[in-house]
């Protein structure tokens, strides 16, 4: 399947939202993450089903990124401290983030969750639950699945919810989005196969929990009847002594032994525990024993001394001693039953002893547990060892410090889920006690957990293998059983991309096995494409027509231009001879009129402002005439730059000092500004700067009535230019004539005999000039106060211009 959307763009909100509507998005993803872990069910055996990851990865559409990392911090603290463990955080933390950083590049979720669990996710459990923080099995084995499955079980979730959310149009193009069968099988997996699966989980959890707590009522039960058999079997051997004590306790039963060791004979025919049984009398000494055999061998003995014997006679009262060893008894391990016998007097006649080998209570419980898959446990008052079947302990073994005394010193009658060592590893068992009161014994009972989730475990492993099963049906049911209607679809795409020219397209679709409103959606595009056919050849047919008519204007055209060429020559041609006619004479003319007014003969005041006006109107025609030569040069593309190194302190210093004395003939104050040191060099065109210059302080010195004129200069490093800057205080440049100015002719006053008029070619001269020189000028909107002019020169000269037709 192709990758969904991602859930946002990187490290930005997906919606145009404020930051506290973000936040708000944020708190709310938290609040629902924190409630997912922490009201999270049981499922795997006893683990817990987190989904918090879900919201973290549908947080950053609404979020952004970094907000979305509340989400995850408060799924993650709630894990840490609901399980006191913190590398289940870890583990979902580090799962959050690489599953975010690949959804984001386009990458399949559920995918890269699959990747991480094998790389680095499993490894990294396998090495935390086995080495740091050590879990008893079966729960480190179901760790190492269980945590996989509920990744991917999560990434599914957020993967299905972000399906069905609302489309970004981003700009990413139609490559981005998924094709129709890839949303046809994600839309049926998440209303299909999706309530499978929970139906699946929630039918297999309920059989997980009916089968716990079958297994807890099982293990009570047999620990209680176990413990009633055990107790009933030592009271019926104990009530056979207290027969005989009472019977023989208040006769004179010294005198007649032989009788006493046929009745202790038949106690021991019929006990199944006793192994032998004797009787002492008052001063400690065997006067008879059963069987026969031990009555030859043990009577006269002394056992006065034997702890059995003497807390007997002490209490006076019949008790069962601790595991022992008497050599002079046998070689086991025995326990010892010992029943006072008193006189009519009540005084101290002599003790009724039955010797239990450890090895008869041991083969009853390993009877009592054969085939259940249990363990079973005797231990007296003072946690020592009286007998066990499938426990590695000894007898008489005290079990006080130990984990298991733990167990059995917290007398917890309810069966309840415990870990023990076994066999170097930790495991989990399902542990129970009862008590046997009239002994002072406690049996324990236990059962691998392991044993006891074995069929839920194989429950689950049907469950999953269902959900796998439905989501490969979902697919072929989107794919096969839809096939017809999908190869439509793909040939209307190509149809609706080839409409015009290829309407065969549908002609195979037209046979399929399509729902009557595809079939007459099919026909009307039928009709449609024939009908775009015959407009398509009426179209050919126009445009044959346009083509030919547009050849024929374009050769007219062609001739209009040809004619055009040479008249824009013709016209250049004519405007250079004709200036530089012009000022041939003229230049005599001016020459004259200064010699004129420099000789010595008097003069009057008419014939001084008559030669005055006349040498005035010579310099304004041939100022004309130098601008009509100028730009017909540029116009011919004569004009190439000279580069030089020059101070552009000196420059406008210069220029200062040319236009210094017209600006005081008409009063006004020119003013030279820069921040420049006297040994700055630039390198540029300097006798077309310095024409520049002098066009701009030219006009402000025309068109300014009074005040100043500012010449400025600067420089500036990042981008790397010389500045210069001309002010004046003239009547300023309405703003949307501020281009206008530098188009040839043109002239703000459109009175052409007023006293400051001239061609209108000075400021497109020096718009050409600047240009030609790699720079820009411009015209500054000073809000009606004046006029300003500014234009910079490049660090490194323009490239060569190609030289002129």
């Amino acid at each position: 399947m192709k990758p969904v959307e991602p859930p946002a763009p990187r490290g930005e909100p997906t919606p145009d939202q404020g930051i506290g509507a973000r936040f708000l998005w944020a708190l709310a993803f938290t609040a629902l993450a924190v409630l997912a872990n922490v009201y999270a069910p049981k499922l795997f055996g006893g683990h817990s089903l987190v989904l918090g990851a879900v919201f973290y990865w549908l947080a950053p559409r609404f979020t952004g990124n970094v907000p979305a990392l509340l989400v995850l911090a408060g799924a993650t603290v709630t894990l840490i401290l609901k399980w006191a463990q913190p590398f289940s955080g870890l583990l979902m933390a580090l799962e959050c983030l690489a599953v975010s950083f690949a959804w984001r590049r386009g990458r399949n979720p559920i995918l890269a969750d699959l990747i991480f669990w094998l790389l680095v996710g499993t490894p990294l459990s396998w090495l935390l639950y086995r080495h740091v923080y050590p879990i008893p099995q079966p729960s480190f084995d179901q760790a190492l699945w269980v945590q996989p499955i509920n990744g991917l079980l999560a990434a599914w979730i957020a993967y299905l919810v972000q399906d069905q959310l609302p489309s970004k149009r981003d700009g990413r193009g139609p490559g981005s989005e998924p094709d129709f069968r890839t949303v046809l099988v994600r839309r049926y997996m998440a209303f299909g196969t999706f309530p499978v699966v929970i139906v699946t989980l929630l039918v297999v959890s309920n059989v997980e929990d009916r089968t716990i707590a079958e297994a807890r009522s099982n293990a009570n039960a047999a620990a209680t009847q176990l413990a009633s058999n055990i107790e009933r079997s030592v009271g019926n051997a104990q009530l056979g002594l207290q027969t005989i004590a009472t019977n023989h306790g208040k006769t004179a039963w010294r005198e007649d032994p032989a009788e006493l060791q046929g009745v202790l004979e038949r106690v021991q025919d019929r006990s199944r525990l006793f192994d032998q049984i004797f009787a002492v009398d008052s001063e400690g000494r065997i006067v008879a024993a059963a069987p026969r055999a031990r009555d030859q061998a043990m009577r006269g003995w002394d056992v006065a001394d034997r702890e059995y014997i003497r807390e007997t006679v002490r209490a006076k009262k019949a008790r069962i001693s601790e595991v022992f060893r008497d050599p002079a008894l046998g070689p086991d391990a025995l326990l010892a039953m010992s029943i006072p016998m008193l006189d009519a007097q009540g005084r101290h006649a002599g003790v009724v002893v039955g010797i239990m080998p450890i090895d008869r209570i041991d083969d009853f419980l390993l009877r009592a547990a054969e085939g259940s898959g249990k363990r079973t446990l005797l231990t007296d008052r003072g946690l020592r060892v009286v007998a066990q079947a499938g426990f590695r302990v000894l007898r008489r073994e005290n079990l006080t410090g130990t984990p298991l005394g733990g167990v059995i010193t917290a007398q917890e009658m309810t069966p309840r889920r415990v870990s023990a060592d076994r066999d170097g590893e930790r495991v989990s068992v399902l542990s129970t006690n009862a008590l046997l009161p009239s002994l002072g014994w406690t049996l324990t009972v236990d059962r691998d957990w392991r044993e006891i989730l074995a069929p839920v475990m194989t429950a689950y492993a049907w469950g999953l293998l269902i959900a796998v099963l439905t989501v490969l049906v979902a697919a072929l049911f989107a794919t096969w059983s839809l096939r017809d209607f999908l190869r439509a679809w793909r040939d209307l795409i190509r149809f609706s991309r080839e409409a015009p020219v290829r309407p065969e397209l549908l002609t195979s679709t037209a046979r399929l096995r399509l729902p009557h409103e595809f079939s007459e959606l099919i026909l009307n595009l039928s009709r449609m494409a024939d009908r775009l056919t015959e407009e398509r050849r009426n179209r050919e047919q126009l445009l044959v027509q346009l083509e030919t008519r547009v050849r024929e204007r374009t050769a007219e055209l062609e001739q209009a231009a040809l004619l055009a060429r040479s008249a824009d020559r013709a016209k250049g041609a004519f405007l250079s001879t004709v200036t530089h006619e012009l000022r041939t004479p003229l230049t005599a003319i001016v020459t004259a009129v200064r010699l004129l007014r420099m000789g010595n003969s008097p003069r009057t005041d008419v014939e001084s402002r008559t030669l005055a006006t006349l040498e005035n109107a010579s310099q304004a025609l041939m100022a004309v005439i130098s601008d009509v030569l100028d730009y017909s040069r540029l116009e011919a593309g004569a004009v190439r730059p000279e580069e030089g190194d020059f101070p552009p302190a000196a420059l406008l210093t210069e220029v200062t000092s040319i236009m210094e004395p017209e600006a005081r003939r008409k009063g006004l104050e020119l003013l030279p500004g820069h921040s420049l040191p006297a040994d700055r060099v630039w390198r540029s065109d300097v006798r077309r700067v310095k024409q520049v210059l002098l066009n701009l302080v030219g006009n402000a010195v025309k068109f300014t009535p009074a005040g100043r004129i500012e010449i400025t200069a600067w420089t500036t490093e990042d981008p790397r230019r010389l500045w210069f800057a001309v002010s004046d205080a003239g009547p300023g440049i309405p703003p949307d004539r501020l281009e206008r100015v530098f188009e040839p002719f043109f002239q703000l006053e459109t009175n052409q005999v007023h006293p400051q008029a001239g061609t209108g070619l000075g400021l497109s001269i020096s718009r050409r000039l600047v240009e030609l020189m790699g720079g820009k000028i411009h015209a500054v909107d000073t809000g009606g106060r004046g006029a300003r002019f500014e234009f910079w020169l490049p660090g490194e000269p323009p490239p060569a211009h190609p030289p002129p037709p």
